[in-house]
């Protein structure tokens, strides 16, 4: 698998490794990816993924879900400043990244594969299957509910 260097890491497509130990990944496409860089890169961020959320203006919007490495005592509102400002700083307004929230974890399959799709979903309050394959169900729930004092998952 090819590396990439981006943010001080190296990418191997499913994990990034830098001065800050590794980092799973999940890499979408476009400015989404090089915003997703751009969370992974902070300091207080052990897993995140960025999904395109419903916006009535440009169609999509990204939106980040951050999981915070086990000891960070933060205010959850300080680090989303953080990473919107690292985002605009590092790729400027194209990227038009102004949401992100903290969850526990992040949904997955058992095999690893984050549930993007899913949480694409959820935020745009429509209609999903539970995954047959997902590791935990109720992690669905917690999104959802991180998600509502964002504006999301309104139903």
């Amino acid at each position: 698998v090819a590396e990439t260097k981006a943010a001080g890491m190296n990418y191997d497509g499913d994990t990034a490794k830098g001065s800050r130990g590794r980092v799973r990944t999940e890499s979408p496409s476009g400015v989404a990816h090089q915003t997703f860089e751009v969370l992974a890169a902070h300091h207080d961020v052990a897993e995140c993924a960025v999904v395109g959320a419903a916006d009535e203006l440009k169609g999509q919007v990204p939106l980040g879900f951050l999981v915070l490495k086990a000891g960070v005592n933060r205010p959850h509102a300080e680090i989303v400043r953080e990473v919107v400002q690292m985002v605009r700083d590092r790729i400027g307004p194209v990227a038009a990244f102004k949401t992100a929230v903290v969850v526990n974890s992040l949904p997955k399959t058992r095999s690893g594969k984050m549930l993007r799709a899913t949480m694409q979903k959820i935020a745009d309050s429509q209609e999903f299957k539970v995954p047959a394959t997902i590791d935990d169900p109720a992690i669905l729930g917690e999104i959802k509910e991180a998600l509502k004092p964002a504006g999301y998952a309104r139903s």
